[in-house]
Formats: C-alpha cells, sequence, structure tokens
C-alpha cells in the first residue's frame, strides 16, 4: 500500500495516529506542504516501509526520526532540507545507497550509522560539517569523496567503515579532523589530500592497516 501523508507543516510522532504506522503501508510520500518532520516520526521496527519519498517542500528532518526502518530500501531525500538529525536513518540495515542533496548544511550525529549494506553516499556540496558518528559502521561502504564545503570531520565520522578503500578530502585550508575521524577503516588503500591541507592533527587515521 501507498501513503501519502499531506496534512499539516509538521510531522510528528503519534504511535496510535501516524498513518506511517500502519502494518500496510509499503511506500510513503511525504508531499508538499510539510516543512519539519519531527523527531522519532517512525521508530523502531514498526512498519513494512520499503519506500520514502520525502518532498521538496521539508527544510529539517529530526533526530532518530527513521531509525531502524529495517525493510527501508529506497530513500529520496527533497531538496530544500538543510538539516539531517542525529540517528535520523541510523540502523537501515537494508539501505544501499544515499543521495544527499546540496541543500544540506549539516548532518547530525549517527545520522546515517550502523547502515551495514550502504554502500554508495553522495555528500551535498553545502555540507560543512559531518557530525560524530555520521557515517560509523557502514560496513560496505567503498569510497567516499568530501565535498570542499566541509571545515570539519568530527570523531569517529566513518569509524569501523572496514570496507572503506578510498578517501578524497576537501580542498580547504581550514579543515579540521578529529580524532579517530577514520579510525579502523581496515582496508583504506588510497587517501586523495588536496595542494590546500597542510596538516593533520588528531591522529584521523588511527589504527588503519590498509594505508
Amino acid at each position: 500500500m501507498k501513503k501519502r501523508v499531506t496534512s499539516g507543516k509538521k510531522l510528528t510522532c503519534n504511535e496510535e495516529h501516524s498513518p506511517l504506522y500502519r502494518k500496510d503501508v509499503k511506500t510513503a510520500i511525504i508531499e508538499d506542504g510539510i516543512e519539519y518532520v519531527g523527531d522519532y516520526v517512525l521508530y523502531q521496527d514498526h512498519s513494512n516501509l520499503t519506500s520514502l519519498k520525502i518532498s521538496d517542500s521539508v527544510k529539517a528532518i529530526g533526530g532518530h526520526a527513521f531509525i531502524s526502518s529495517v525493510k527501508l530500501t529506497s530513500l529520496t531525500i527533497g531538496t530544500s532540507v538543510e538539516f539531517i538529525g542525529e540517528a535520523a536513518f541510523s540502523s537501515c540495515i537494508r539501505l544501499k545507497s544515499v543521495e544527499i542533496p546540496n541543500s544540506v548544511k549539516r548532518i547530525g550525529k549517527n545520522a546515517f550509522g550502523s547502515c551495514p549494506n550502504l554502500t554508495s553516499i553522495v555528500l551535498s556540496s553545502s555540507l560543512t560539517e559531518i557530525s560524530e558518528a555520521a557515517f560509523f559502521y557502514d560496513e560496505s561502504l567503498t569510497s567516499v569523496i568530501i565535498p570542499n564545503s566541509v571545515k570539519r570531520i568530527n570523531i569517529g565520522a566513518f569509524e569501523s567503515c572496514t570496507s572503506l578503500e578510498s578517501v578524497t578530502l576537501p580542498n580547504n585550508s581550514n579543515l579540521l579532523m578529529d580524532w579517530a575521524c577514520f579510525r579502523k577503516c581496515t582496508s583504506l588503500k588510497t587517501i586523495t589530500i588536496p595542494n590546500l591541507v597542510s596538516r593533520f592533527d588528531n591522529s584521523p587515521f588511527f589504527l588503519n592497516v590498509g594505508i
């Protein structure tokens, strides 16, 4: 069953009445008019949701909004989203690819962490900061290109991405890489360091044996 969510400007968690908690809903479209997807709007594995499309009117996705949507395989994020909250899509274990639109400026802590089948991510060209553990333990991810807009990669952002082989860093002289942001990326073979990057502090590649 396909469900179109249209009412109000804010979609919030209400387990009793939320249209997304119906077991027969497999496809959800959050349509134009909704500006904010609230915290815990679909919590844990209460649904059979496999496909989610978030409209271009949405500006923010709240913390833990779709955490542990264990059957979710298809995700489309609208082009007005500026912020993706903490653990918003964490533990979506069947999610394979994510394209983060260029409107997104910040990704919250553990936003896409523990997505073991995530093989591909495209990051926003407006992204300024990648929060702590944002892609932690995404063990199928093989490569990542960090946009030039990024000024900080926080602790453990890509920690334990054990299939990660290639990292391209942003051409940004002000880049700050926190301790162990690529810790335990044991398959890492290639790091592309642009000429504006002049120093590394805080052991960002601590405990990597492939490089």
